[in-house]
């Protein structure tokens, strides 16, 4: 079993990194690098092929697409050669004892997902659950097993499948229903974003500093609590963090890789989770502001856009408009909440500095912005600033005007802050100028 396991991790990455490759045309990007985008993207396309593939019945489905993308790796064969002089300074005594660290708690990481089968009731029921729906109906020869998803009770019916068609990947490949093991991508998942963390946050700050931040994103209890069990906030959170991170590498430096890896991971966000739709709207609205700030031309204004909408319009508009003509229902009410206003901020207050489990972070953070205010002056500094705004906005302009407040006094408020944490670190890490070394 874990053998398959292991196959079908492997066919995820190389999935992706025949993907990165194509599209890194320049090498822009560090080994490690790809790597960790090979693995994000190919959950994400892989499941994405999955779920266009279920509406036939195919015969050894999993065994057929893994074959085909090994072939697609063999004829590509991407050039992978790891400089670890890229990492760090070996004089930095320093980086090698923050690393240690961050290397227990990703050890933690590891044993405590793959110690215990799913025990959470949110991610039983939208996540693992219909994860196994699938691998079941495969298993007995259906067809359109999408259209036979949408008529379950409940959020089975609409929620987005990136995490249950991941779930069903593993489930066929090691042959057998084992949430124990098929959660073990999230770890994994962890990894791969801290080495972009780490990569894009050293671009200009310097790897000690680097290392430093990736820490401290992991020193929040809530977060690497999330990546231990398969509730969807984590996932998303990376996905949308990942995409915010490229979007800031692209205004630095311009190049059209940055922006594609933008906007197909914000668009991946609307496979994973409902609250992906606004973070669509979010990252609309951050590269409207870049596009009007930097007074580009209206043609490439809407050549910029219009490449940005294409990729929601590949990766997530296909699910909503499948919910759409099997008339499945939201459990989105419209309804006007404005005297919610001053709750909704106490609620917020609390969940940041009091409640959160969120140990010190949202006060460091705070402190580092008001310490290093003039740093969002910078011309590119200013659209992670940005960024957390328009979120602030999105998130309590939903409380406004749905039915959903009662979540923001629980731990669902919590999950959702998951999305815009890791943006927050990397926002602190490129305005806080200290030396570490002194």
């Amino acid at each position: 079993m874990y053998i398959y396991l292991f196959i079908a991790l492997i066919l995820v990455l190389l999935l992706g990194l025949v993907v990165v490759d194509f599209m890194d045309k320049k090498r822009g990007l560090a080994t490690l690098e790809r790597l960790a985008l090979g693995f994000l993207l190919g959950v994400g396309l892989l499941t994405l092929i999955l779920f266009w593939s279920s509406f036939v019945y195919i015969p050894y489905r999993v065994y057929i697409v893994g074959a085909i993308i090994a072939i697609l790796f063999i004829f590509r064969r991407p050039k992978l050669q790891v400089n670890y002089r890229d990492l760090y300074n070996k004089k930095q005594l320093l980086w090698v004892l923050i690393f240690l660290v961050i290397l227990i708690k990703l050890t933690y990481s590891f044993v405590e997902t793959a110690s215990k089968p799913e025990y959470t009731w949110d991610a039983c029921v939208h996540w693992t659950y219909p994860g196994n729906i699938i691998y079941q109906l495969d298993q007995d020869k259906y067809s359109g097993i999408p259209n036979i998803l949408n008529k379950f009770p409940g959020h089975i019916a609409h929620y987005p499948k990136q995490l249950p068609y991941m779930h069903y990947w593993l489930f066929s490949w090691m042959g057998e229903v084992n949430d124990q093991w098929s959660n073990i991508y999230l770890p994994i998942s962890l990894v791969c974003f801290l080495v972009l963390f780490y990569f894009n946050l050293k671009r200009g700050r310097g790897s000690l500093m680097a290392i430093f931040f990736t820490w401290v994103l992991l020193s929040a209890p809530m977060f690497l609590y999330h990546t231990t069990f398969g509730y969807a906030d984590f996932s998303i959170g990376i996905y949308f963090s990942t995409g915010i991170i490229f979007f800031y590498r692209w205004v630095c430096e311009k190049d059209e890789l940055y922006f594609w890896i933008f906007a197909i991971f914000i668009a991946l966000t609307s496979w994973i989770k409902f609250e992906g739709k606004p973070m669509i709207v979010l990252g609309l609205l951050l590269l409207l502001s870049y596009l009007w700030l930097n007074k580009k031309p209206i043609k490439n204004q809407l050549v910029r856009v219009g490449q940005y909408l294409l990729c929601y319009g590949l990766i997530g508009l296909p699910w909503q408009l499948l919910l759409h003509f099997n008339s499945v229902p939201s459990d989105e009410r419209f309804r006007l909440h404005l005297n919610f206003v001053g709750n909704i901020h106490a609620d917020l207050y609390d969940k940041l500095f009091i409640d959160g489990s969120w140990g010190a972070t949202w006060f460091l953070a705070f402190f580092v912005m008001v310490s290093f205010y003039k740093q969002f002056f910078k011309e590119e500094n200013k659209y992670l600033l940005f960024a957390i705004f328009f979120f602030y906005f999105a998130i309590v302009s939903v409380y406004l005007v749905t039915d959903s407040y009662y979540n923001f006094g629980g731990a669902a408020f919590n999950r959702t802050l998951l999305i815009i944490y890791p943006v927050v670190i990397f926002t602190l890490g490129r305005i806080c100028h200290f030396d570490l070394t002194k």
